[in-house]
């Protein structure tokens, strides 16, 4: 099994760890420094229908799994359920993610597809936001205003 190891940006790990944290008095407490380099950098794994559908994600030691739910407009991972629940029931705060085909239908009609088949985000502490995996495939040359084109759903 090949996964991908992942790095969230440092502000986003450090935000999301202490800016919902409830205030307490803390006269006459020892506080303990925290291990840095572990907020700032948290690992985690990108997996698709190429994975299996059950994983160990215990024995990966990651904090975060990003699950391939869709691409185009047409391809479901037919994992994606599995991989996605076993996921949140180990502990990890995980996402969907849609692997965009810049080559077919319109950003928004890929957009409207990924939230319809997995792409939905909760708020419950445990959900990432959805990411686009937008890399060019296509016999056309990718030119620099496809940036913007895409990145607007």
């Amino acid at each position: 099994m090949q996964l991908r190891f992942l790095s969230l940006l440092p502000i986003c790990s450090i935000f999301s760890i202490f800016c919902d944290a409830p205030t307490q008095n803390v006269e006459n407490v020892e506080i303990q420094e925290p291990n840095v380099t572990a907020l700032a950098y948290p690992e985690g794994v990108d997996v698709s229908g190429w994975n299996p559908e059950h994983i160990n994600w215990k024995a990966l030691h990651i904090q975060f799994a990003y699950i391939k739910a869709t691409e185009g407009t047409t391809y479901r991972n037919p994992k994606f359920s599995s991989q996605y629940t076993e996921a949140y029931k180990a502990g990890l705060i995980r996402g969907a993610y849609h692997y965009a085909r810049p080559d077919g239908k319109s950003g928004e009609e890929q957009a409207r597809y990924f939230v319809q088949h997995g792409g939905g985000w909760s708020k419950d502490g445990k959900t990432l936001p959805g990411m686009l995996d937008l890399e060019y495939q296509s016999s056309e040359e990718p030119t620099i205003d496809m940036i913007p084109r895409w990145s607007k759903w």
